[in-house]
């Protein structure tokens, strides 16, 4: 025992510094002997950890923890000792650097005995350490904008830990519900980062759903679970609206994506209704997909005039163009005779009437 406890002075007396650096950078509100600290401590942390991970797991955890711990104190502490209203940018690399080697560390030390779900639930639990904080500190004399970095490093975590831990509609759940919050923090911090960190999880989310729940192919094919597709798509526009009402500068752009991703959830419901199979381009599904783009279409154009809302107009000449290209490109080439000529037909007709609807409804842009 001697022995052994004789071999750790090196790492004890490492401890022992740099716990009386942190204190002397809070006494004598020395900010940059904190980064300095970091890098020098960092890797004898690292090594320490290595070296322990097979014969100490829980003491070599407990130890990443208190190393994070020990330098939020410092990154805290400082911004207490000398409180500014902006964000402090060696408080806030200090904090994010801390954060994310804690968790790959803890991550990597809990995946490498094949403790997955251990693994995720660190990530986890330090995304969560940062919300609380958070919380903490809003309250307090600190920078809301360092409250607002801890929210969005926690939230950043968050998602990483719910990649890890969950997948499908689940995935698409945590992400947009984090997109929400942390639009709402960042309306409340008044933080733009907060609301690009919000977007970036709103189009992870968005990407998920066209990489999984219902991929482009989905036009053509199906998809694999309607319940899925409708469930993460249905999320997606929610989560658009709500973020889009939080952030008002960006409600417009939100509120169109909002109806794409609505217009894109029926076309591939339609697809779907109208007897899509796996690697088979029916014929009827995609005649009726031409059928409902143009239909849209027209009922948008018609809206738009009515309503003389321009938006409308150009989003229902979007979705008729879009039929006609689908009708050409697509159509022409895959179609039967018969199903060519209907879809001919078809869109003709819908084209016929939004011409005749726009020349007689549109109203005269000229002054009177």
């Amino acid at each position: 025992g001697f022995r052994m406890a004789f071999a750790r002075l090196p790492q004890i007396f490492a401890w022992a510094l740099v716990s009386a650096t942190v204190g002397v950078l809070l006494w004598q509100r020395w900010g940059r002997l904190a980064a300095l600290a970091y890098v020098l401590s960092a890797p004898q942390a690292a090594s320490w950890i290595v070296e322990e991970r097979h014969t100490q797991l829980g003491l070599a955890l407990l130890v990443t923890g208190a190393f994070w711990l020990l330098y939020v104190v410092a990154a805290l502490g400082y911004e207490l000792r000398v409180p500014t209203a902006k964000l402090r940018v060696s408080s806030a690399s200090l904090l994010f650097v801390n954060a994310s080697l804690t968790a790959l560390a803890g991550w990597a030390l809990l995946d490498d005995v094949g403790n997955d779900q251990g693994a995720t639930a660190w990530v986890i639990a330090v995304a969560v350490a940062h919300a609380a904080l958070a919380f903490v500190v809003g309250r307090g004399r600190i920078s809301n904008q360092i409250a607002a970095l801890l929210v969005a490093v926690g939230a950043a975590l968050g998602a990483a830990g719910l990649q890890l831990a969950l997948s499908g509609p689940a995935l698409v759940a945590g992400w947009t519900a984090e997109a929400v919050v942390l639009a709402w923090v960042s309306l409340r911090a008044a933080d733009r980062r907060g609301q690009f960190a919000s977007l970036v999880l709103l189009g992870a989310a968005a990407l998920h759903v066209l990489a999984f729940e219902a991929p482009p192919n989905a036009l053509a094919y199906g998809v694999d679970s309607v319940a899925h597709a409708v469930v993460a798509l249905m999320l997606v526009v929610a989560a658009a609206l709500i973020v889009g009402a939080l952030i008002v500068e960006l409600e417009r752009p939100l509120w169109y994506t909002a109806a794409t991703a609505g217009v894109y959830l029926c076309s591939v419901l339609v697809v779907q209704a109208a007897g899509a199979r796996p690697e088979v381009v029916e014929q009827h599904s995609q005649l009726a997909l031409s059928a409902f783009w143009a239909a849209l279409g027209f009922a948008g154009l018609v809206a738009g005039l009515v309503r003389d809302r321009r938006p409308l107009r150009l989003a229902g000449l979007a979705l008729l163009g879009l039929a006609v290209g689908k009708v050409f490109v697509v159509d022409l080439a895959a179609l039967a005779s018969l199903w060519r000529v209907a879809s001919f037909l078809l869109l003709g007709l819908l084209l016929l009437a939004g011409a005749f609807a726009y020349q007689r409804m549109r109203k005269d842009p000229r002054p009177s």
